[in-house]
């Protein structure tokens, strides 16, 4: 699946990480596309990923990177 991932202030996260959506769903980073893209005034960084739902059961709230993932067409 198509995503853009928002920074939430503690950059951004890699490949084979956890993220929680804007959906409220969990979903796992399959590769990041691109370079990080600069957010205008207020706002974070972000980047364009492939990503794949995940179940909650799958990350501790450790493994949980602070991030937000939004799904893309």
């Amino acid at each position: 699946m198509k995503a853009i991932i928002h920074e939430m202030g503690n950059g951004l996260p890699d490949a084979d990480n956890y993220v929680p959506g804007n959906d409220g769903e969990l979903y796992y980073v399959v590769s990041l596309i691109g370079s990080i893209q600069t957010g205008g005034p207020g706002g974070g960084n972000w980047i364009r990923a492939e990503v794949d739902p995940a179940d909650w059961t799958d990350c501790t709230k450790e493994d949980e990177f602070p991030a937000q993932v939004i799904l893309v067409e």
